[in-house]
């Protein structure tokens, strides 16, 4: 009897969404927390709720957060083969199509990076700043408020 399910399950668990929402997430965190500031998005959350985020929240935000989901992806990347269990070997060609899948993920921010230091004018270092820096603020129709980037 074949069972194609469930080799088909296990593979896209393995390759699927796993090793790209934890890129994307520790790279939504070192981005918001490292780049933009827990300074800034403690100001924006006493913005929002009327009191700044205690000192444990800033700390986990900006240190232990980051720091296990880093772990988290590199022990993951270092045990993706033992993942795959050992009741059928996969042939090398799906593993090459799973590292394409699980890329096809990961690589839209390096990509995109490389393509915003790219287009940017000045030398390295102003590319750089440029690159990490938040887009600039966009007036709205509302006086007084900005647009960030992203609808509420």
């Amino acid at each position: 009897m074949v069972r194609g399910g469930v080799y088909l399950v296990n593979f896209l668990n393995v390759y699927g969404p796993g090793l790209a929402i934890l890129f994307v997430v520790f790279v939504e965190a070192a981005g918001v927390f490292w780049f933009y500031g827990v300074e800034n998005f403690s100001a924006d959350i006493e913005q929002m709720l009327g009191k700044k985020p205690s000192l444990f929240w800033r700390i986990c935000w900006k240190y232990i957060s980051p720091t296990f989901l880093f772990c988290i992806l590199i022990f993951s990347l270092l045990g993706y083969e033992e993942m795959l269990g050992e009741e059928y070997e996969y042939p090398e060609w799906s593993v090459a199509a799973g590292w394409a899948l699980t890329l096809s993920s990961v690589l839209c921010i390096p990509t995109y990076m490389v393509y915003k230091f790219l287009i940017s004018s000045g030398n390295c270092n102003d590319r750089l700043r440029r690159t990490f820096k938040p887009e600039p603020l966009i007036p709205t129709a509302i006086p007084g408020q900005l647009y960030t980037g992203t609808a509420v």
